[in-house]
């Protein structure tokens, strides 16, 4: 069970009576990342060496099988995925076999994705409900150019 922030703990965490914008900003990454970032960046390592075990095998079968233009264009691919290229988002004149692999890479990492949104969620209005309090309280210091701050 994943431990669960309130806003009580990202209160106390950020400091919020003596806490800054940048101090908030800093607070929100490190909770991030220790609750979303670092699984996220794993899930996607392990994707990616799923999609480049799949890539290799589909190359030694095309290979295999005299398929030269093929086999080119999956040795291309799985080069752009070791230098961590971006996956192109169309798959004009593409393979079958790669538009394939590819449709399913996309597939699992719009799952992977929309997961991180799911977890990031409640961290965000966590985080947005400790800036408005840091604005609140700013705003009945009368320190209200550093509340306007806040608020944008």
């Amino acid at each position: 069970m994943k431990p669960t922030i309130t806003v009580l703990t990202c209160l106390l965490l950020l400091g919020i009576a003596r806490a800054d914008v940048a101090e908030i900003e800093s607070q929100f990454r490190s909770v991030y990342e220790l609750h979303v970032g670092k699984q996220f960046r794993e899930e996607v390592a392990a994707l990616d060496a799923k999609y480049l075990g799949a890539l290799e095998r589909a190359m030694q079968s095309a290979s295999q099988g005299g398929k030269l233009e093929d086999a080119l264009v999956l040795r291309e691919e799985i080069q752009r995925v070791k230098d961590k290229g971006p996956l192109p988002e169309q798959d004009d004149g593409v393979a079958p076999g790669l538009a394939k692999l590819r449709a399913t890479y996309r597939e699992q990492a719009g799952k992977l994705l929309a997961a991180r949104q799911k977890a990031v969620a409640p961290i965000i209005e966590k985080f947005g409900v400790a800036l408005t309090a840091y604005q609140e309280e700013l705003t009945k210091a009368g320190k209200l150019d550093e509340a306007l701050d806040v608020k944008a």
